[in-house]
């Protein structure tokens, strides 16, 4: 269940705005866990009350975050722990991507027939 306080609704997708200023949350929220794309089935990241737990490694391999936890979320706003507020925007149904299309990439036309289908 999503906290109430993340202004979050259970069912729908929330990106984080201005990218250019947390170019490492390019992924969205959907119902409590954090997901890097729609093809990716599965989470990265997960919201803990309105605590926002994320791992992600720096150019050396060590964390950026310390103990994973990478800020909360509360009123459609990721407050990052190094002060960074983000606004969340409700992604359009028409925006969201099939998690299993995968005319884009071609593979399909690759793969040999299984016949099913």
């Amino acid at each position: 269940m999503v906290d109430q306080a993340t202004g979050m609704k259970s069912g729908e997708r929330y990106r984080v705005e201005n990218m250019e200023r947390a170019h490492q949350f390019s992924g969205f929220f959907q119902d409590g866990k954090y997901y890097l794309g729609p093809e990716l089935l599965t989470a990265v990241g997960w919201l803990e009350g309105t605590r926002f737990i994320y791992d992600s490694l720096d150019a050396e391999g060590e964390p950026v975050f310390p103990d994973k936890e990478a800020g909360t979320v509360e009123g459609l706003t990721l407050n990052l722990v190094d002060g960074t507020a983000l606004e969340l925007s409700l992604v359009a149904a028409d925006e969201i991507i099939a998690p299993f299309d995968h005319c884009s990439t071609g593979k399909e036309q690759q793969a040999p027939s299984s016949g099913f289908l």
